[in-house]
């Protein structure tokens, strides 16, 4: 019995040894930069020299496993502020806590951590770096500088408390010892994190960025980002989305995964070529949104399965971009890029950019019938500078290009629809026959521009319901009435004219491409957008139609919109869809009487 009970006697005594060892934490060790015991101020210096971190009692050297703040709350602000990590030893931490200074950091104040001769920073598995309020700014961040080597298992970024959104970045171009997951917390007003190029995280397993955080991706040259990425939210309170493009001809070809509704911007209108070729999951609504003037590229390549809504643009200075469908690549599904394999597609709505274009193109493969469907189409603009909306089709060589669209709506006063029809294909709506509103236009593969109707659920070129004739007034034309749309065209000659007092018609367009026309007001009032249901109304200049003038100088007369008397607030579009004829208005344009 003695033989067994020895093994058991031996258990009971290691126990006590390995419940002490578990009670055994990491210390906080502050930088101290003038390596004495007052105070504790921010400032470069070398992190292995001696005496220069703080334990709460005294300077020390540094200890590996501890953890690290730089600087303490509400500290001096100094020039130049770097720590540097020399030699080939590499310096292990347990986390890095950036503690908030008196005031927001200038040009040279930021916390900046750098390497020299192989200098290495090991995080801890599970290792943190905590950001408090005023530890960065958007214009200076804390810097993990290209000269630095960060290897570790697993890297967690977030605020240690308030509610600023902070910013922070690593400027290396690779870490191959950096592993596991690289998590980007939202807690506190969230984190801007940007990574310098695709190797600098191009070994972890996969990015996880929380609602109110953004993971800022850029290249120096064309460049892949390979690991999965799951976002959230929209980038918190600058708007700068989940994931921030900050540079041309950057592909994101790792799954994104919507853990929540989430935005992706690309920044400034100089940003382009930017190419998601992993596609996007999640039960959630996704937006895609930029900055600047809107003319940077968006392409998807390949199947996203997202159930939620889309969203072009975003409300106030921002635009929409250029988004590309592209049914041409190699990776990409004939039917649906978008909503692939979705039973019901999710909402389209398209926010015209901050004075300029919200552009949805959908390019066709050769030789194929590529389909795309959304479902309702809601419009919207950006601001108070009105921007467009873009839908251009191109069909590929030999093959089709068709849209399903629903309803087509606007919720934006100034909000307006372009649609440029592909070569073959077609553009389907369930949105009722009949005229979309001047607000919309409608223009063929050929560059033919007209007002955009819908014919037999079909989206095409919208035909006018009464026609000008030589030496009538409008209102005695046959078949007049306030809801009319009139057009001049090379049927009738002479000026066009009216009737004394208020003429109302719909809508006016000129189709007259042989001679140029004038619509004479003499005095008179022309109202357009004249039925109580729309008080929209608006003049169109054809593609291949000559010049026209509306008023004679010294009795031009008015030119008005809105319902069929002077209460009726109304919207006057004045389009001209050709490139060499001009569209002129002497007349007044005026409010509606005590309309608008």
């Amino acid at each position: 019995m003695s033989i067994l009970q020895t093994p058991k006697l031996r258990l009971l005594i290691l126990l006590p040894c390995l419940m002490m060892s578990g009670l055994t934490h990491a210390q906080t060790l502050t930088w101290d930069a003038n390596t004495t015991t007052s105070g504790q101020p921010n400032g470069a210096g070398q992190w292995l020299a001696a005496n220069q971190w703080w334990d709460g009692a005294a300077n020390t050297a540094w200890v590996n496993g501890n953890i690290a703040q730089l600087g303490t709350t509400g500290s001096t602000l100094v020039s130049s502020n770097t720590i540097t990590i020399t030699g080939a030893t590499p310096v292990t931490v347990g986390g890095v806590n950036f503690m908030g200074f008196a005031a927001a950091p200038g040009t040279g104040q930021q916390y900046s951590i750098a390497g020299a001769t192989g200098g290495m920073l090991n995080f801890a598995a599970g290792g943190t770096i905590n950001a408090a309020d005023l530890s960065s700014t958007g214009s200076n961040f804390i810097t993990f500088a290209s000269t630095l080597l960060v290897t570790g298992n697993g890297l967690t970024i977030q605020k240690s408390g308030g509610t600023a959104q902070q910013f922070m970045r690593f400027d290396m171009v690779a870490n191959p010892g950096l592993t596991g997951t690289l998590t980007i917390e939202g807690n506190n007003g969230g984190v801007f994190f940007r990574s310098a190029a695709p190797a600098t995280f191009g070994n972890m397993s996969n990015v996880v960025v929380k609602t109110d955080s953004t993971f800022s991706v850029v290249s120096a040259a064309p460049g892949t980002y390979l690991m999965p990425i799951s976002i959230a939210g929209s980038g918190g309170s600058g708007n700068y989305g989940a994931i921030r493009v900050d540079s041309s001809n950057i592909t994101l070809a790792g799954a994104i995964t919507m853990t929540a509704d989430a935005a992706i911007q690309t920044n400034t209108g100089g940003v382009t070529g930017t190419v998601i070729s992993g596609g996007i999951s999640g039960g959630f609504n996704f937006t895609r949104f930029a900055t600047g003037s809107g003319v940077g590229t968006l392409t998807f390549t390949s199947a996203s399965t997202y159930t939620g809504s889309t969203t072009l643009g975003r409300l106030a200075a921002f635009a929409g971009g250029v988004t590309n469908l592209d049914f041409s690549a190699v990776t990409a599904p004939t039917d649906n890029i978008l909503y692939n394999g979705v039973g019901t597609a999710g909402a389209l709505t398209m926010i015209g950019g901050n004075n300029s274009s919200t552009v949805l193109q959908l390019t066709g493969k050769a030789g194929t019938i590529n389909n795309q469907s959304f479902g309702n189409l809601s419009l919207n603009t950006a601001g108070t500078v009105g921007g467009s909306a873009v839908i251009s089709l191109t069909s590929g060589a030999g093959g089709q290009m068709n849209l399903n669209l629903g309803t087509i709506s606007r919720t934006g006063a100034a909000s307006t629809l372009a649609i440029v029809a592909p070569a073959t294909g077609t553009i389907t709506t369930t949105q009722a026959d009949g005229f979309l509103g001047p607000w919309a236009t409608y223009r063929t593969a050929s560059g033919a521009m007209t007002w955009a109707g819908v014919t037999s659920g079909v989206v095409g070129a919208f035909s006018s319901d009464l026609s000008y004739v030589t030496g009538s007034t409008i209102s005695s034309l046959v078949g007049y009435s306030s809801a009319s749309h009139l057009e001049v065209t090379d049927s009738s000659t002479g000026n066009v004219s009216v009737a004394a007092g208020s003429t109302n018609l719909s809508t006016l367009t000129m189709g007259d491409h042989c001679f140029d026309r004038v619509v004479d007001l003499a005095g008179q009032t022309l109202r357009l957008g004249s039925t109580d249901s729309t008080s929209v109304g608006g003049v169109l200049l054809a593609s291949d139609a000559k010049n026209l003038t509306i008023g004679v100088v010294g009795s031009a007369g008015v030119l008005t919109s809105g319902g069929p008397n002077n209460t009726t607030a109304g919207q006057l579009y004045l389009t001209n869809g050709s490139t060499s004829s001009t569209l002129t208005v002497n007349s007044v344009i005026a409010n509606n009487g005590a309309g608008v």
